[in-house]
């Protein structure tokens, strides 16, 4: 009985447990949602293999960062070539070879700092930072000297003779006060670059040079060699010796390709996939460009290729390192151009799938990885970190702009073949999709993908939106000249690249603890790749097609100058031409630099055709010898060929671009002194002695980010002035500028008075320029101001702000004695403001006053009339017209005598002449008028008949004043004293109506508080207008020593 009792409990107890598992299980199976995806069978075998390989990846990338540079045509570049072709070989791929092209770089010779003390002198090496534009400031072989001095920023500046120093600075965190010192007289500087630092960025890097060719030697140097330097300058007062030797180049540089073919007797044998990337890399010192995290791009490659060359594929695969990619991703290009179909022998002989002309390669990949940001989240310290960046996938770049609608939504397809997003679909033969790796990545690593997120879902969408990325988000990749011909292709990027980037901080050690984070970029391409080339079908949307070299065009660059003594135009070798398209545009825009041959010209591939939006701007410069400032510039002037707006409508576009041998000047702080805003000016450059215009001339405005903007202008403007061989140093020049689209001076430069003489090869730099812009516009304001002070003129509020100026301008010449350089910038900029407004004031006084001596003749002309009625009265006409014209000529030169019209006029005959223009125009627009009067009459006439009878309106109108004039006569006493009276009616009326335009200051409102919520001064511009720093720095100068 107990024993089937205990059975029967057992029993029970068993049931229970397992129903209750079962509850359970059942529960947390409803409660746990299925995966949002569906994984292929290949890819747990693709991850574990990108995982396992990153240490490769991680070799390849610290040997590319040792080889010092990698910029095209220095010999890191070339021994770079060669690693990644001894690779491609040892991993097995069946062909390897290079294809060579040109591009033109400045290749640095070498830079070297002596220090000079009384203990003798020290050398150190240094790095030459890149040219000015075009200007390399190679110094001569016995280099430059000056005092060395030590300043972080120019208020640092306060107290040292600036004039004529070599200043060193730190690299990180001066932005671009390097050329605020030069504005002040600093002729070299030297950079301390600590490559170790997070803030030696690509920011900073950018403003280390300018966009004028300004040539003032920089050069750079690491922490320990700058310690050294410091240690010796410490000891005492040292002197330094720079020598610079850099020059442009067509250098040869490298694209590797290698190949795996796909396996015998595959039905695709004759199509082929494609994965690139770059290996060459850039930096602000080109002799010291580590690129490692450039590098990583080109590593993957390799771990990629290792793997495809161990497998069968349907398809061959083409592998390209490609080189140039940071001279307008000339590499690309250059492959595409020779790859539309065979051009050469050579070229027939290869393997019709090489060439994209028919249906031959439906698709192409690049990876564009960085590993400074990682796309994963991660565990730091015990703290969870999140991503950084996110993984995108990109179908264009900003080098021509983004892919047409057609295009994009057969992109889809390749992306997403069939089925949900996310889920791999088995095909009959394969699947090429990517979706289901990407939603992996996104929902079990967390990984955002950017732009193919919608409201925290994944979508299909991966398209480059060149407005959302502009100026320093830019990308520029090597996958656009193929879709310029009809390609489909798609780039594996980042969110946000290393910000170390072209600089010598990025090297190693800034990548090394990160690197392994970049996984994802190699997973992703991986499996891509493996897909389509193991695919045993056709790939959707690809057909053949024929490719119009219209579509990709090639520009062929000319450069010459008009000979005067010839009256013809010459060519001029080994020049430097400048390619930019859409200089004001942030998103889509590119610069080239190439060197023109012997025979005067250059050729370009691949460049923007007209069916992109857009212009290309075609400057040319020659600078040879290299030492001293550059020697041919763009010609602007009436001898100038049509090379600025082009657009490139054929396969092959010849322009010639003008240039001529030239001085220079550099003008600094080219602001408006009362927004205190950098702007674009309207210039002329003026003949002193003749006022005509230069026939030869040029300007180049500075800015950042190739692009023209009011974000990225600088206040600096250089000018190409012509000298005249034959009388040298040629004649001298005024400069006048103006505000875009205004006619309001702002700057007016004549070297008082006697114009600014440039000689041959000379580049006046205009130091502390808005104490010498303040001091030209008060001489010009003091003239007017006497004239009209002479004559009495009213002049309003002018001579308080022509005080204000002089005032300013004695405190800024105050301030520069004492070294004060910062307040002496600031208070001749507000010197400046007050001249600039006295002389726009007093300029339109004496306007108004000039142009009412016209309104005053035109009077004279009845009152001649009136007067020899009264008096003479003439039966002969001839003595009637002489009278007239007698009278005439008295009243002008009573109004010369005693109304200041004619005297302050700046031209009086001129005024004279626009009198009597008037009155010849009058007579035939009479004619004209009583013409179309008599017609007007005779067809009222046609129409309506003769209703009435009237007389001449013209005639009632002289037959009224002659009968006003007789009785007049009959009472000649009364008559004069009538006319005397309205005379001074007149004028007094006249003295109380007249209106004078002009500006003041005032407090508009007035407040008091107890305490202020800040220490310093509080600046508003506005809701949606930014402070200039141009602002900030003019206040703190201004202010000095009263806020903080």
């Amino acid at each position: 009985m107990r024993s089937s009792l205990y059975s029967r409990f057992r029993r029970t107890v068993i049931v229970i447990l397992l129903i209750s598992t079962l509850t359970l299980a059942l529960s947390e199976a409803i409660a746990m949602p299925s995966k949002p995806y569906k994984l292929g069978p290949d890819v747990e075998e693709l991850l574990k293999y990108a995982k396992s390989h990153m240490p490769s990846v991680s070799e390849h990338v610290k040997y590319l960062a040792s080889l010092g540079s990698r910029v095209s045509g220095y010999p890191g570049n070339e021994e770079a070539a060669k690693y990644i072709y001894d690779k491609f070989v040892e991993y097995g791929l069946d062909e390897v070879f290079f294809e060579e092209f040109n591009v033109t770089v400045p290749v640095d010779y070498g830079a070297s700092i002596e220090v000079i003390t009384k203990n003798g002198v020290e050398v150190f090496k240094a790095y030459t930072v890149l040219p000015n534009l075009v200007e390399t400031c190679t110094t001569p072989p016995e280099g430059i000297e000056g005092r060395l001095i030590y300043v972080g920023s120019i208020e640092e500046a306060t107290g040292k003779d600036i004039n004529g120093s070599i200043v060193i600075m730190r690299f990180d965190g001066t932005g671009y006060s390097w050329m605020r010192l030069v504005s002040i007289g600093a002729k070299g500087v030297i950079f301390i670059i600590d490559d170790k630092s997070d803030d030696t960025t690509t920011l900073e890097a950018v403003d280390k040079y300018a966009s004028i060719p300004i040539d003032i030697p920089r050069v750079a140097v690491d922490m320990e060699t700058a310690l050294k330097i410091l240690k010796l300058l410490k000891s005492g007062k040292a002197k330094v010796r720079l020598k610079v030797k850099m020059e442009f180049e067509t250098v040869t540089t490298k694209n590797i390709i290698a190949i795996k073919r796909a396996r015998e007797g595959s039905k695709y044998a004759n199509e082929a996939i494609m994965l690139v990337a770059y290996y060459d890399t850039w930096s602000v010192t080109p002799a010291w460009a580590p690129g490692a995290d450039e590098a990583i791009s080109v590593a993957i490659l390799l771990e990629i290729a290792k793997y495809i060359s161990s497998i069968e594929t349907e398809r061959n695969v083409i592998f390209v390192a490609f080189g140039g990619h940071h001279q307008g991703i000339a590499g690309a290009r250059e492959y595409v151009y020779w790859h539309i179909r065979p051009r050469t022998k050579e070229a027939k002989k290869m393997p019709e799938w090489l060439f994209l002309e028919g249906s031959h390669i439906p698709l192409i990949f690049q990876i564009d990885a960085s590993a400074y940001y990682s796309p994963l989240s991660r565990v730091v310290k015990g703290k969870i970190i999140g991503a950084e960046t996110e993984l995108m996938i990109f179908d264009a770049g900003s080098f021509y702009g983004g892919t047409g609608q057609d295009h994009r939504l057969k992109e889809q397809g390749y992306v997403n073949p069939k089925g949900d997003f996310g889920e791999y679909v088995g095909l009959e033969r394969g699947y090429y999709g990517i979706d289901d790796a990407i939603s992996f990545l996104f929902h079990e690593y967390n990984i955002s993908f950017g732009n193919m997120v919608h409201e925290r879902k994944l979508t299909n969408m991966p398209f480059y939106d060149p407005g959302s990325y502009t100026l320093a988000r830019r990308r520029y990749y090597e996958i656009e000249p193929f879709l310029r011909v009809g390609q489909y292709a798609f780039v594996i990027s980042c969110g946000t690249y290393s910000p170390l980037r072209f600089t010598p901080a990025d090297n190693w050690y800034s990548i090394k603890d990160k690197i392994n984070d970049t996984w994802p970029y190699f997973f992703l391409t991986l499996t891509w790749l493996k897909r389509f080339v193991t695919y045993k079908s056709d790939v959707p949307n690809y057909t053949p097609k024929t490719i119009n070299d219209g579509n990709y065009p090639t520009l062929i660059v000319y450069v010459e100058e008009f000979l005067e003594e010839l009256q013809k135009y010459v060519i001029v070798p080994n020049a430097i031409v400048i390619v930019h398209f859409n200089p004001r545009s942030g998103s889509v825009n590119h610069v080239i630099i190439s060197k023109t041959n012997d025979k005067g010209f250059t050729v370009i591939r691949g460049v923007a055709s007209s069916s992109i939006t857009g212009y290309y701007y075609i400057y040319a410069y020659k600078d040879e010898p290299s030492e001293g400032p550059i020697d041919y510039a763009p010609d602007m002037g009436e001898t100038a060929r049509p090379s600025y707006a082009v657009v490139v409508s054929n396969a092959t576009y010849i322009v010639t671009a003008s240039a001529f041998k030239t001085s220079s000047m550099v003008l600094f702080n080219v602001i408006d002194p009362e927004t205190m805003k950098p702007l674009i000016p309207d210039i002329l450059i003026i003949n002193h002695n003749t006022k005509n215009g230069a026939k030869y001339f040029g300007l180049c405005f500075d800015y950042s980010w190739n692009t023209i903007s009011p974000q990225t202008i600088r206040a600096n403007v250089m000018l190409y002035l012509s000298y005249d061989p034959r009388a040298e140093p040629g004649p001298p020049w005024d400069i006048v500028m103006y505000p875009e689209l205004s006619r309001n001076h702002l700057i007016i430069l004549t070297n008082e008075g006697k114009g600014y003489w440039v000689k041959k090869g000379e580049q006046l730099l205009m130091y502390c320029s808005p104490l010498i812009y303040a001091k030209e516009m008060i001489k010009v304001s003091y003239e007017n101001l006497e004239k009209a002070r002479k004559y009495k003129v009213f002049t309003g509020a002018v001579d308080k702000y022509y005080e204000l100026a002089t005032h300013y301008l004695e405190e800024a010449y105050e301030a520069l004695r004492n070294k004060n350089y910062r307040k002496a910038l600031a208070l001749g900029t507000v010197s400046w403001s007050y001249a600039r407004i006295a002389y726009l004031d007093l300029r339109g006084i004496l306007m108004d006053t000039s142009i009412s001596a016209i309104f005053f003749l035109l009077l004279a002309i009845p009152f001649a009339y009136l007067i020899e009625s009264l008096l003479f009265e003439f039966e002969s006409l001839r003595k009637k017209v002489l009278t007239i014209t007698l009278t005439i000529i008295g009243a002008a030169c009573a109004m010369y005598l005693i109304h200041p019209a004619l005297a302050i006029s700046p031209n009086a005959p001129l005024v004279a002449l626009s009198f009597v223009l008037i009155i010849l125009s009058a007579t035939p627009m009479a004619m004209i008028i009583s013409k179309v009067v008599e017609i007007t009459k005779r067809i009222r006439k046609e129409l309506i008949g003769l209703h009435f009878s009237e007389i001449s309106r013209t005639g009632a109108v002289i037959l009224a004043a002659s009968m006003a004039t007789r009785n007049l006569r009959r009472r000649r006493l009364r008559a004069l004293l009538t006319m005397i009276s309205t005379i001074i009616i007149v004028a007094a009326f006249v003295s109380t109506v007249s209106v004078t335009v002009t500006r003041t200051i005032g407090v508009l409102e007035m407040y008091e508080l107890e305490k202020a919520p800040y220490d310093g001064l509080l600046v508003s511009m506005g809701e949606l207008d930014v402070l200039p720093m141009e602002v900030v720095e003019g206040l703190k100068g201004e202010f000095a020593g009263e806020i903080k």
